[in-house]
């Protein structure tokens, strides 16, 4: 069931109540300017979480920074209880204490490239798992950076390896989850467009304070879906369960408008064939390809809508400008997003007929 965030009021469910006042006081005002989101929820997980029994490891796809406090902000606006977020310490700033962090539901993995990961991996395990057998949940993002050019990158084993050690002293599930954004911020176009520039797969920067809390703001429609919990036992390995995890990610990953019209946009640049008329025309294609696929597409009630406004707005938006290298790179990225199920359907920029 698709349910969409109508009156903004803050169910008060958190762990404590430094979460509850970042929640009152930065995000429900910043979601409120421009942001709608929509849960899609598999109705064993509500289950789940509505019994409080066990742990729940959230594993999600890192596609924007906008996932690290949205997510959990959408899970408490329903009621649910509030996860730990394990992020990189790049995220951390100095002034904050290691006190204030833990209290507002931060678990933070040193990202710093001089750390002894040999001895920093284990404790860290040890530390999720500790967290997981009383009972927390948390939110993990398995690839460990966000992907710079829209495809997932593969799972890494921390957070799984806490979870089947975890298993052997309490019931720990695993909860696959994605985030589908009708609109990303220019912050990680650019981040695309400096690789494909450079070829450098450069450090993860931490963003300034008050680029983080403007990074709510006017995000227009925010879809998340949470997959089905799996229950994990001891006997579980590790590598099936990344790969597993992974691949539910992507199944439950939607279509939105704007990957159709990427999708076009790519298609049209691939075969030397891109104006406004063609890119029209292969957008009905793509439309008539994904018939009976209706599950897997959300939005598609703002898509005449959405159209107009691209059309509009090419010339305005930096993304929209037809031919430029921004335009370019805003498709690929966009169809990357919705590949996986692209790819099932059969819908492919180079295949498309």
């Amino acid at each position: 069931m698709e349910s969409k965030n109508n009156s903004l009021e803050v169910k008060l469910a958190s762990q404590n109540k430094v979460i509850r006042y970042l929640q009152k006081w930065i995000f429900k005002p910043n979601m409120k300017k421009g942001c709608a989101y929509h849960l899609d929820m598999h109705p064993e997980t509500k289950k789940l979480i509505s019994k409080e029994e066990g742990s729940v490891l959230y594993v999600g796809l890192h596609r924007s920074l906008w996932e690290t406090g949205g997510v959990n902000w959408i899970l408490n606006n329903e009621g649910i209880k509030s996860p730990y977020i394990v992020m990189g310490s790049n995220l951390k700033y100095t002034f904050l204490s290691d006190l204030f962090v833990e209290k507002s539901g931060i678990i933070v993995f040193d990202r710093d490239k001089n750390a002894n990961k040999k001895e920093l991996i284990p404790k860290f395990k040890t530390k999720l798992q500790k967290h997981l057998e009383r009972g927390d949940h948390l939110i993990i993002f398995a690839e460990g950076t966000r992907s710079r050019n829209g495809l997932p990158l593969h799972f890494g084993g921390i957070g799984f390896d806490a979870s089947i050690k975890a298993s052997e002293n309490a019931d720990v599930y695993i909860v696959p989850f994605v985030v589908d954004y009708s609109l990303l911020r220019i912050y990680e176009l650019d981040r695309y467009i400096n690789y494909i520039k450079t070829g450098k797969k450069e450090v993860a920067q931490k963003p300034k304070l008050y680029e983080i809390i403007n990074f709510f703001k006017g995000m227009e429609d925010v879809y998340v879906s949470v997959g089905k919990p799996k229950k994990i036992s001891p006997c579980d390995n590790s590598m099936d369960l990344r790969k597993e995890t992974r691949n539910k990610c992507l199944e439950i990953s939607k279509i939105l408008p704007a990957n159709v019209w990427a999708t076009a946009n790519l298609y049209a640049y691939n075969t030397n064939t891109h104006c406004r008329r063609n890119v029209l025309s292969l957008t009905d294609k793509i439309l008539h390809n994904l018939e009976g696929y209706e599950h897997l597409m959300r939005g598609f009630d703002k898509f005449d809508k959405l159209r107009l406004k691209y059309e509009i707005e090419e010339n305005v938006k930096t993304p929209y400008v037809f031919g430029t290298l921004n335009h370019k790179a805003w498709s690929e990225l966009y169809y990357n997003y919705a590949k996986y199920n692209m790819d099932k359907i059969g819908i492919k920029p180079k295949l498309l007929h």
